[in-house]
């Protein structure tokens, strides 16, 4: 569309129009498809790998990748090519804090003074332990405090989910509404009430459909 061969190394660097419009597109995009998590390539492989070695293939393709990545970024350094660096220190940083997040969640889980991080992804991952485990109760407060703290789709669905194991009905529909605004995508609602039935049941009282709540 803007007139040059992205496969061509002369076009590529007749302008610096050219070449950042080839590196933002073409190699970036190359760059994605590494099968090194946390990169889109990692995340199929790991799809992939789960589905052939249930519960433990995704972890066998993080602690992989935590262990390429440090070797390449060590060569990359070696060979002068520091420019990379930035990148993998923040690819290694990532594989890390994925590597130590089921023992981050199991001391959460345990500790007598069980409270939210601040972090969506650990947060929602200590609520679905507290729920499978039948800590309704623990799991009703967690949510609580970290829907207030940081407000978001998987922490309101957990009150719902905590509240109706309770008994709480009027709580679990306000809890609903609430992950009904929360959601990002419109697919998020549908996909859970397909999931929970018994809170599907609710969504239908309520009126609350699988699209984005007009007023988000």
């Amino acid at each position: 569309a803007c007139g040059f061969n992205p496969l061509s190394r002369s076009d590529i660097a007749s302008s610096e129009f050219a070449a950042a419009v080839w590196w933002a597109g073409v190699a970036l995009g190359i760059l994605n498809l590494i099968p090194v998590v946390p990169l889109d390539g990692g995340a199929v492989v790991s799809e992939i790998a789960e589905r052939v070695f249930p519960e433990r293939g995704r972890m066998r393709v993080l602690q992989l990748s935590f262990a390429v990545t440090i070797v390449v970024g060590a060569l990359s350094v070696l060979y002068g090519l520091i420019g990379l660096l930035p990148l993998f220190a923040f690819m290694v940083l990532l594989q890390y804090q994925q590597l130590f997040l089921p023992r981050r969640i199991s001391r959460a889980v345990t500790s007598r003074e069980l409270a939210p991080q601040g972090n969506i992804d650990m947060d929602n991952a200590v609520l679905s332990t507290l729920l499978e485990q039948d800590e309704a109760d623990a799991a009703l407060a967690y949510a609580t405090e970290a829907y207030t703290k940081c407000p978001s789709f998987e922490s309101a669905l957990a009150g719902a989910r905590a509240s109706l194991a309770l008994g709480h009905h009027d709580l679990a529909d306000a809890w609903l509404v609430a992950a009904h605004a929360s959601q990002i995508g419109s697919n998020q609602f549908a996909t859970a009430m397909v999931t929970y039935g018994d809170l599907a049941q609710r969504a239908a009282q309520l009126s609350l459909s699988a699209e984005l709540a007009p007023n988000r």
